[in-house]
């Protein structure tokens, strides 16, 4: 393979992945690929309807929006902290990141890090 070919091999690969927070350290993932984070659920007041995001506290601080199945009872852990698992991507027209929930567990019912 040439030098050329490989470098533009690299740079698509390169392309396709999106940095996510994975149980609170940093990676790179594949967009698309399913991770699991821990955050805290909260309403985004500003809404006109019910939107829900994750936020990823720091050293990594993150924000996810959520979308999830009726099953999952997202709402309910309104200022829970939670292990959210589904697949991320990046928000149509944005920059903004998406988790589609397949999982969530309740870990705290508070966001406090003690």
């Amino acid at each position: 393979m040439s030098v050329a070919l490989r470098f533009v091999t690299a740079m698509v690969a390169g392309s396709l992945l999106s940095i996510a927070i994975w149980t609170g350290e940093a990676r790179a993932v594949q967009a698309g690929a399913q991770i699991t984070v821990t955050g805290c659920v909260e309403k985004d007041a500003a809404a006109s309807t019910p939107i829900f995001k994750l936020i990823v506290p720091p050293p990594n601080s993150k924000v996810y929006w959520l979308s999830a199945p009726r099953e999952i009872d997202v709402p309910s852990h309104v200022g829970h902290t939670v292990e959210v698992t589904g697949v991320a991507t990046e928000r149509q027209g944005s920059r903004q990141s998406e988790i589609a929930v397949s999982k969530l567990t309740m870990v705290r019912d508070n966001c406090s890090s003690k």
